[in-house]
């Protein structure tokens, strides 16, 4: 049962983000297809679309790493030091998203389009991971006051 209640907090943890994420994308960024004015720039409409066709393979990839990283280093994470935990919490999102547009960014298309794509791509990992840190919190919240019910007094 243990292994359950574990299991379903994890799904849940991970689908409350990509909840939020769906209709956040749906309903800032309607489909605004414009490829041919310009072919190479990175929008949000093509995040969204590709969102779009690979969401039960990226929800199974968070899953993963929720169960292998993300659920462990939230409980290892010291809160007393506010300004280091966010300092570091930008930097790895920082390096995530510039290594990600390198890898989708072409050359001939500009410096520009670069920094572009590094800033969509940090602000969609800023907020996914902002909700993702605020389910987690929500849920220990939960069993935090379950267990305050069921407790003996």
């Amino acid at each position: 049962m243990k292994y359950i209640n574990r299991l379903a907090s994890v799904l849940i943890t991970v689908f409350i983000p990509f909840v939020i994420m769906a209709w956040l994308g749906k309903q800032l960024f309607p489909y605004q297809i414009n490829s041919a004015l310009n072919p190479n720039e990175f929008t949000f409409t093509d995040l969204r679309i590709y969102f779009s066709h690979t969401m039960p393979l990226l929800y199974t990839a968070a899953v993963l790493m929720h169960i292998l990283f993300v659920g462990k280093l939230f409980h290892k994470l010291d809160y007393t030091c506010y300004k280091q935990l966010a300092t570091k919490f930008l930097y790895s999102i920082l390096i995530c998203s510039v290594g990600l547009s390198v890898l989708i960014w072409q050359p001939d298309a500009g410096l520009v389009i670069l920094l572009r794509s590094v800033g969509c791509i940090s602000v969609v990992q800023v907020v996914y991971w902002l909700l993702t840190f605020g389910a987690i919190k929500f849920i220990e919240n939960l069993k935090s006051a379950k267990l305050k019910l069921t407790s003996p007094v």
